[in-house]
């Protein structure tokens, strides 16, 4: 076990996934509203040590649930889940934020998923990162895509 890390009183509640960011830092996202007592709405970036970065931007973040979480080559961050809002935005089951966990407005959901989102993969092309999306959903914009989509660089579908 490596004692270095300590989480302290943790994540109130459950938490779903982890990624890593390019700086290092690591991403949790879940069912949680508080880390280590401070609020952040269902996600949270930590230092190394288990210590939260307090001035990444998670609180007034998800309305419900983000189960899954990955960053893209340019640190920007992509989150799917139950939520139907990220700060106050509506989005649809998914998120692109900026690496201090602001909303990305350059990437909107202004469509509808029957669904919540279980799984996101951004994928690095020359034109930008499109967003590939898993999950229990059955149509994404009105079209039959049983359980997989992709997005585009700003967000369509």
């Amino acid at each position: 076990m490596d004692t270095s890390f300590d989480p302290g009183s943790g994540a109130n509640n459950v938490v779903r996934d982890i990624a890593i960011s390019p700086e290092g830092k690591i991403l949790i996202v879940g069912d949680f509203t508080t880390y280590r007592d401070n609020t952040c709405d269902h996600l949270a970036l930590l230092y190394p040590n288990g210590d939260p970065d307090l001035s990444f931007q998670a609180w007034a973040g998800a309305d419900d649930v983000i189960r899954c979480c990955s960053f893209d080559q340019l640190g920007r961050i992509v989150v799917g889940g139950e939520f139907f809002s990220y700060q106050g935005a509506y989005r649809g089951h998914v998120a692109r934020l900026n690496a201090n966990g602001s909303l990305d407005q350059n990437f909107t959901t202004d469509w509808y998923l029957d669904a919540a989102v279980d799984a996101v993969l951004p994928l690095d092309d020359v034109g930008g990162t499109k967003v590939v999306i898993g999950g229990a959903f059955s149509h994404c914009a009105g079209a039959e895509r049983n359980g997989l989509a992709e997005l585009n660089y700003d967000g369509s579908f």
